[in-house]
Order: C-alpha cells, then structure tokens, then sequence
C-alpha cells in the first residue's frame, strides 16, 4: 500500500520568458496530465512564457514542513552566511 505523504498533492510548471530567464512564473496542477499538456502547449504554440524542459514538479505532503525545520534543512545543505563574517 502506497503511503499517502508521497501521493503528490500537486504538480508545479515552471516557464521562463523566451528573451530573459531571469522573469520567471509558476502555474499549478491537480494532476500530471494536464501540468504535461500545459508544458507542452507552451512550446508547441510558441509562447513568449515557455516551460524549458527543465522536468514537471511534483508537490508531497511530506516535503512541505514548517518553518523551522526548513531553516535547519536550508543550514545543513548551504551553511550559515553568519558564521562567515
């Protein structure tokens, strides 16, 4: 039996605009499906916001935490910028 935590709850499209990546924008689906057809109609329709093909996110309940646990994960990966000064 599949554990419900890793059901997604979501799925995430990210598109960047064609002529600058740094203007970016995020678009959210109930399923894979349509988060797979909304990503492919932004190129085939030759969109100025396109998906890039960097992948199709999936949102799990067990990746969304509170805010002080993502401040130690954020810690353990990139350190703390204070204890450089």
């Amino acid at each position: 039996m599949e554990n419900k935590d890793d059901e997604p709850l979501l799925w995430v499209v990210d598109v960047w605009q064609c002529d600058d990546y740094r203007f970016q924008d995020v678009f959210f689906f109930k399923t894979q499906e349509d988060a797979t057809a909304f990503a492919n109609w932004t190129l085939e329709t030759d969109q100025d916001m396109k998906w890039p093909g960097n992948g199709i996110y999936r949102i799990k309940q067990s990746q969304i935490m509170s805010y002080k646990d993502n401040v130690e994960l954020y810690l353990y990966r990139y350190g703390d910028a204070e204890d450089d000064q």
